[in-house]
C-alpha cells in the first residue's frame, strides 16, 4: 500500500509488483479459498495501473488493454462458480460493478453485458447495499436496452428520502436529456473529488487515501467515462466537457487488443 503523494511514473511500478503477487496467489492452490477478493482487488488495480499509464504519457493503447483485464478476470472467476447462473452470493453482487463499468468505457458492449448476466438478479442482502445494488441492476438494464424504470424506482425507494446524485445521473440518462444529464455529471463529478479531497484531509485521513488505486481514481473517472459512453450509445449529446474524463479516452479507439496479464484471455 502507498501512504504518500506519488506520481503515475512512481505508483506505476508499485502497482505492477501488487499485481504481480495477485497474480502468484490466484494461481495458487492455497490461494483459491479467497480467489473472489483476490480476483476482485486484482480489477480495481488493473484499472488503476491504465490509468497511471495514460496520465504517465498519454498512451491510449495501453489505458484499453490494461483497463480490460478487469472485465477478463471477473468474467473468468465468474464463469468458474457453482450454485446456479445468478446464485445471490457476495461472489456475485452486482454492485461490484467497476469491471462493467470498464468494459463499458472500452466499447465492449457484449463484455459488459456477459458480466451483468453473470452477477445475481437477487439483493445479496448484508453484503452489498440495496441503492448499489440497484446501480447494477440499471447498468444491466441499459446495456440490455431494458427499461429501467422499475429498478429507478427501487432505486429512490431504498434511499429512503435520501439523496444519490448517481441515481440523478441515471435518471437523465433513462429519459435522454442531453441539458439534464451533463448537470447531473457535473455535480456528481464534483461530489466525488470533494470526497476524494476530504479523504486525504491530514486532520481526517482515510485508510483508503493510502490504497493503490486511490490516487489514480481521481486522476480519470472511469465512472464518468462509462456514463459517457452509455449516453454516446443511446444518441444523446455529451458535446462538453468533463473534469476526469479526457478526449483521447472517451472515443473508445485503440490498438487490437492482445492479453498482457491473468487470465491470459483475449475477447470473445
Amino acid at each position: 500500500m502507498n501512504s504518500e503523494p506519488t506520481t503515475p511514473d512512481v505508483l506505476g511500478p508499485k502497482i505492477v509488483s501488487y499485481l504481480d503477487w495477485l497474480t502468484e496467489s490466484a494461481e495458487s492452490p492455497a490461494g483459491q479459498a479467497e480467489l473472489g477478493p483476490i480476483i476482485e482487488d486484482m480489477c480495481l488495480h488493473y484499472r488503476a495501473l491504465a490509468i497511471c499509464l495514460f496520465a504517465d504519457d498519454g498512451n491510449t493503447d495501453d489505458f484499453f488493454h490494461w483497463l480490460l483485464h478487469s472485465p477478463l478476470a471477473r468474467k473468468h472467476y465468474l464463469g468458474t462458480l457453482t450454485g446456479g447462473a445468478r446464485a445471490a452470493t457476495r461472489a456475485r453482487r452486482a454492485s461490484f460493478i467497476a469491471p462493467v463499468q470498464d468494459a463499458i468505457v472500452a466499447r465492449q458492449w457484449p463484455l459488459a453485458e456477459q458480466l451483468c448476466a453473470l452477477a445475481s438478479d437477487s439483493w445479496v442482502e448484508g453484503e452489498e447495499y440495496e441503492d448499489d445494488f440497484c446501480y447494477g441492476m440499471f447498468l444491466g438494464c441499459v446495456l440490455r436496452q431494458v427499461n429501467p424504470a422499475g429498478v429507478l424506482t427501487r432505486w429512490r425507494k431504498a434511499l429512503e428520502g435520501g439523496k444519490d446524485l448517481r441515481l440523478d445521473v441515471a435518471s437523465a440518462l433513462a429519459g435522454g436529456d442531453a441539458a439534464e444529464l451533463e448537470e447531473a455529471l457535473l455535480a456528481l463529478l464534483r461530489a466525488n473529488e470533494e470526497r476524494a479531497r476530504k479523504m486525504t484531509d491530514p486532520n481526517t485521513p482515510s485508510i483508503l487515501a493510502s490504497n493503490y488505486w486511490f490516487a489514480p481514481n481521481r486522476w480519470v473517472s472511469v465512472e464518468g467515462l462509462a456514463f459517457l459512453a452509455l449516453a454516446e450509445r443511446a444518441g444523446i449529446s455529451t458535446d462538453y466537457e468533463l473534469q476526469g474524463c479526457p478526449g483521447p479516452l472517451r472515443s473508445g479507439a485503440y490498438a487490437p487488443f492482445r492479453p498482457r496479464a491473468y487470465p491470459h484471455l483475449p475477447l470473445a
